[in-house]
């Protein structure tokens, strides 16, 4: 999975097209920031915070 991101992230950068460089950071940044929210969401949380369990 790893690699074919690699190849399309390469194939990108090779045509240099600015748009879609830019679309692809962007979108690149937007799911970084995703994966770290859905990591350890209780880091986002402010200090003191409770919620009680949703049963």
């Amino acid at each position: 999975m790893g690699r074919s991101l690699y190849v399309l992230l390469t194939a990108l950068i090779q045509a240099g097209d600015p748009k879609l460089l830019r679309a692809a950071e962007v979108s690149l940044r937007s799911l970084v920031k995703q994966s770290r929210q859905a990591a350890a969401p209780w880091q986002q949380r402010p200090s003191g915070h409770f919620e009680p369990p949703s049963d």
